[in-house]
């Protein structure tokens, strides 16, 4: 996972190491930032060190010194007030770190970042929580593994911001076949399979590179989402472009030895206003043992943040 970030509006720009958290939410609440190094913290599988840098948020940054994955330091908050919430890392990132999980009290906000990178410091939105009554929580900084260029697994932690939000947007399932699915290059077809999550799966009955398949969802709310998408693999399937309202998000191969249903999450995707999207999949080449240029889709799925 070397690249995690936003889509923003209608395809804008995806955000290699960092992203940059939309326009705030009204809210009566004050964001909060917590500086990492003022907050008692314990470690498990690694050490960590304050690093003093002018350039951090509060001149100083915690380093955890991450050996391999799993790696972690657990910082705890005091007397969080209730509320929903944004919650960002502030980072430095650099070319020997890994990749990161944020969790809170146990759980994972979004599908995690990959640190690497020049240095510079950034703020990653992470996804959101919601505190019932005021209280102490825990977050969770670890090691999620680290690309292939990386020159180690440290991570860092500079602060971490709470904005005030509004409920997330509600979560939609688009079933592909009811998504006003249209070949170019090649035929659309249907085909009731056991264990697609309408019943039926749609595909694309690609014959060669460019064919694509081309797939528009319902009028979705503003605000972020996680997107995934599930698709079946096969012997005859090809390798394609995933394309959200014009934004190349991956490049995905169908292909296995045998059946079987795969979800995979994307870079997150922000809606500034409510809209309907386009989704495109484009045949990009196949798997040198594939017999095919078929592309499958099941379902593609928004969930709010």
């Amino acid at each position: 996972m070397d690249r995690v970030g936003f889509v923003r509006g209608r395809a804008v720009a995806l955000v290699v190491c960092g992203i940059l958290a939309s326009a705030a939410l009204a809210s009566a609440q004050a964001t909060l930032l917590y500086e990492a190094e003022s907050l008692p913290r314990t470690s498990s599988g690694a050490s960590t060190a304050v690093q003093v840098d002018s350039a951090a948020s509060g001149g100083q940054w915690v380093l955890l010194n991450g050996n391999s994955v799993g790696d972690h330091m657990d910082l705890k908050l005091s007397g969080v007030p209730a509320g929903a919430y944004k919650v960002s890392l502030r980072f430095k990132a650099n070319f020997n770190r890994g990749m990161v999980n944020l969790l809170v009290d146990g759980t994972q906000l979004g599908p995690g970042l990959n640190q690497e990178s020049p240095p510079f410091f950034t703020d990653w939105f992470a996804g959101r929580v919601n505190f019932p009554t005021d209280g102490d929580h825990v977050i969770r900084v670890a090691v999620l593994g680290r690309s292939s260029t990386a020159t180690s697994y440290q991570l860092s932690a500079d602060a971490f911001i709470f904005e005030p939000s509004a409920p997330p947007a509600p979560t939609v399932v688009v079933e592909a076949e009811n998504a006003s699915p249209v070949g170019s290059g090649a035929s659309a077809s249907t085909a009731a399979v056991s264990g697609a999550s309408g019943g039926v799966l749609q595909f694309l009955n690609g014959d060669g590179i460019g064919d694509s398949l081309t797939l528009t969802t319902p009028v979705l709310d503003a605000g972020p989402y996680l997107v995934k998408f599930r698709y079946r693999t096969n012997t005859t399937r090809a390798k394609h472009r995933f394309t959200l309202a014009g934004m190349d998000l991956a490049t995905i191969d169908q292909y296995a030895p045998s059946p079987g249903f795969v979800e995979v999450t994307l870079p997150y995707l922000v809606m500034d206003i409510p809209a309907a999207l386009t989704l495109q999949l484009t045949v990009t080449g196949k798997n040198g043992a594939s017999s095919g240029h078929i592309i499958s889709a099941d379902s593609f799925t928004f969930v709010g943040q």
